[in-house]
This record gives structure tokens, sequence and C-alpha cells, in this order.
């Protein structure tokens, strides 16, 4: 319906254009396509390997059902800040916070496989019931103007996806 809409108001003005606004129309026009062209420049100096993590907390809903608001919100702060400071502690990023989830980002391998053991041995995190997903391979690491990293791709689509589909405790990996 938006695209009709846009469609609709660009016919309108292009009818409705004079020789007066022409100039206008056209330096919108090159305007536009100048931002195009560096979006798509970003976007093609963005690609980059990346081994992708998401790390899930199981059954929350039952914790939010089961405990107090101030006891359920302790432990999943809790949880996302272990996560988070062994990301860090392994030379990752979290790249976001979603809900009870997070979705880490590492260089390589080796880096994610550590963190993935160091998070399945940890002994406060053993109370909690957390699901694994992990990919590696191709992404296009965009900063969107705001200078964080942000993976976009089939791998990071794929990654989610996997985690979403575990059900329980587990660990999955793809097999790239």
């Amino acid at each position: 319906k938006n695209k009709t809409v846009k469609k609709k108001e660009i016919t309108e003005e292009i009818i409705n254009t004079t020789p007066s606004n022409v100039d206008n129309l056209v330096s919108k026009n090159i305007s536009l396509m100048t931002e195009v062209m560096g979006i798509k420049k970003e976007i093609a100096e963005s690609k980059t390997n990346k081994v992708i993590v998401f790390v899930d907390l199981c059954n929350s809903t039952e914790l939010k059902h089961n405990k107090e608001d101030l006891e359920w919100l302790t432990d999943v702060i809790l949880f996302i800040n272990i996560l988070t400071a062994n990301v860090e502690k392994h030379k990752g990023n979290v790249i976001k916070r979603i809900g009870d989830e997070i979705m880490a980002t590492f260089p390589d391998v080796s880096k994610s496989e550590s963190f993935i053991n160091d998070i399945l041995s940890d002994k406060t995190l053993q109370k909690y019931d957390f699901k694994i997903g992990v990919d590696f391979g191709e992404v296009f690491n965009l900063q969107f103007k705001t200078g964080i990293d942000d993976p976009y791709g089939t791998i990071v689509d794929r990654c989610a996806r996997i985690t979403g589909l575990i059900k329980g405790a587990l660990l999955f990996a793809s097999d790239s």
C-alpha cells in the first residue's frame, strides 16, 4: 500500500512539474542516486567472514510465571551479563540483546569455541537451561551510520532459525 501511495505522489509530482521546478526534481533524483551508490559501495566493502552465535535462555516464560518480577528479571540480567563478559573475554562482540537472548560475533571459530566451552562449564550458568546456535560464513558487516557493526546475510538468518528450532538446552551448529 505504501508503494502505491509513493508511486501516486511521484506521478503527481511529474505531472505537475513546470519548467521552474524541473531543476529541483532533477537535483532530488541525483541526490538519491548518489546516496544509493554510496550504500552499494558500503555493502560491497563490508563483506567479511564471521562466526555468528545466538544464546537463548530456555523456558523464560515459565520463569516469569513462577517468580516475582524482581526475581526473574534479576535472573535474566545475570544470565545476559555473564554471557556478555564471556563474549568480550574471547574477543567477540555482543551485537544485540533480544530479551533473554544475545547475538554475538567472533572473528574466528577458535574464539567462538572457547566462548562456548567457557559458558558450558560456568558454574553460575549451570542453573540455567539455554540453547546455542552457531554458524560461520560470509556476512555484510553494516554500520548504518552508527559506527556499530551489525552483520546481515544468509549466515545470520540461518543461525537465528537454527536457534529458534532448538527445543531444550542444546548446542546446534551448521556444517559451514
